[in-house]
């Protein structure tokens, strides 16, 4: 089971790990990058994870977040 997106600002605590998803190609890549936020009004932190796409231009730059091939 999944949990939606936050409704309310959440503060980055820390980036806990990036993988890499599939191999890397000359132009792009697909990672996945785990990270921990804490909420500032009830002090919870959550461990949240984002598939991200980055592509090569004059250094690497992020095309794409939590996309899927069925929603673009």
């Amino acid at each position: 089971m999944g949990v939606g997106a936050l409704a309310r600002t959440v503060k980055k605590e820390s980036v806990d790990s990036i993988a890499e998803l599939k191999p890397a190609r000359p132009d792009g890549r697909l990672v996945l990058a785990t990270v921990r936020a804490r909420d500032p009004e009830s002090d919870a932190v959550y461990a949240l994870r984002y598939r991200v796409r980055l592509v090569r231009g004059d250094r690497w730059y992020v095309a794409a977040i939590n996309t899927t091939r069925q929603g673009g």
